[in-house]
């Protein structure tokens, strides 16, 4: 339990397990940042398993008040009956500035995840596995979350409070009962979600439980982009959950559909609709969406890379990527800036956004010692680049962008900085 202000702390492999409180709530790991002033900031929760954790109505791992600047990763939650990882805001933890956000949550692991037998929750599937709460510039990505009830949230519990700019991107969720995502309020005393992305993530048989909503469970939001998904319904056959009817606010495009009975697969929204065609004509969504099989390698063992030939394949929108110094494409879609749907990229055995640091740029600097003149070479594979010049105590003296693919050089003349070292 974290409380306070701070700054810089590290839980790292802990096991928290078996927490259990019959008459109350409990908790595995806890931020409650309380001070709104000063804000627990800089910390990170990595490489923790938190595991059959009796919680009541709290959460496996939460962050909640005045939280700024966070990373989550790699840890393992499952087998607890409350929410799995969980980013609050505007529940009074702290006085002002009360939402946890600036943070990252990436590369973690969650199922087994249920509230049915939960005393808290009257016999109802209400955990999520990934739950943002009123959080705010969250970036959750490259996780794996199945058999929970819902996968991954993006909402406000609080009346008139706002989730705003909270980023899905690349995860694979599965075997959920209730839905893959939800996001928005769920009714006229909740909040919303705003200005939200979901991009590249791959879903796969949601909604299971005979009580699920759909593999999307859309509610209260506006201006939420959900592009370059893979949507791969279970036997509920309901793609889209809609019934406070916000998509007209919301953006839809670039996805591949699929379910094993397409002329019976529903989108619950605008009154009703029934198959692909009258899917994209009421909407007016998906003018560059599919519904056709992605063939994955084998979902029998949850392994959702893509087979040669999928139509998945090159069908996403670029605009949707991180810019291509990190993607981890073949040198032909670096120059093309193409990427596929769903979270896995055709032939790439990592996740879409593997980190690459310097991978594309090789570098040269002659003469070096120089005085004052030197000559900076490099060759770039991608089409945004820069050159940085610091001095010994970090300060950035030289900038200049590059948009050339290739060889790029540029003189550098250090007549008007003093005699030393620089980086």
């Amino acid at each position: 339990f974290i409380t306070g202000y701070g700054d810089g702390l590290i839980i790292d492999n802990c096991h928290v397990h078996s927490i259990k409180n019959p008459n109350g709530d409990a908790h595995g790991i806890t931020v409650y940042a309380s001070n709104g002033d000063i804000p627990i900031s800089n910390i990170t929760i990595k490489n923790c398993e938190v595991n059959d954790c009796q919680l009541g109505s709290s959460e496996s791992l939460v962050l909640n008040g005045n939280v700024n600047s966070f990373l989550v990763e790699n840890n393992t939650i499952h087998d607890d009956d409350n929410i799995g990882i969980d980013f609050i805001g505007f529940e009074e933890v702290a006085s002002s500035n009360d939402q946890a956000r600036n943070g990252v949550c990436r590369r973690n692991l969650v199922y087994n995840i249920c509230s049915e037998n939960n005393p808290a929750y009257n016999g109802s599937l209400a955990a999520d596995g990934i739950y943002v709460d009123g959080g705010k510039n969250i970036i959750i990505e490259q996780n794996i979350v199945h058999n929970v009830d819902y996968g991954i949230e993006v909402a406000s519990e609080n009346k008139n409070k706002v989730t705003d700019s909270v980023t899905v991107r690349n995860n694979i969720i599965y075997s959920c009962n209730k839905a893959g995502i939800a996001f928005g309020g769920y009714d006229s005393n909740r909040g919303w979600a705003k200005n939200c992305n979901f991009y590249n993530n791959t879903l796969y048989k949601n909604a299971q439980h005979s009580s699920g909503y759909a593999e999307i469970l859309m509610q209260k939001s506006e201006d939420i982009y959900f592009f370059n998904n893979i949507i791969y319904c279970g036997n509920k056959n309901v793609m889209i959950e809609d019934y406070q009817n916000y998509y007209s606010k919301n953006n839809f495009n670039y996805n591949l559909w699929f379910s094993d009975d397409e002329d019976n697969t529903e989108w619950d929204m605008a009154g009703g609709i029934t198959g692909f065609e009258d899917y994209k004509t009421t909407t007016g969504f998906g003018s560059n969406s599919k519904f056709l099989n992605p063939t994955f390698v084998d979902v029998s063992t949850n392994n959702f890379r893509l087979l040669s030939g999928s139509p998945a394949i090159d069908m996403g929108d670029e605009n949707f990527a991180i810019d291509d110094t990190v993607l981890d494409l073949d040198y032909n879609k670096r120059v093309l800036n193409i990427v596929d749907a769903g979270a896995y990229e055709y032939g790439s055995t990592t996740f879409l956004y593997e980190q690459k640091t310097n991978k594309n740029i090789s570098l040269s600097i002659y003469p070096n010692p120089f005085n004052p003149v030197t000559t900076i070479n490099f060759n770039s594979q991608v089409k945004n680049s820069s050159i940085k010049i610091y001095d010994i105590k970090g300060r950035e003296i030289f900038s200049k962008k590059f948009n050339k693919i290739g060889q790029n050089s540029i003189s550098f003349n250090g007549s008007n900085f003093a005699s030393g070292i620089y980086f």
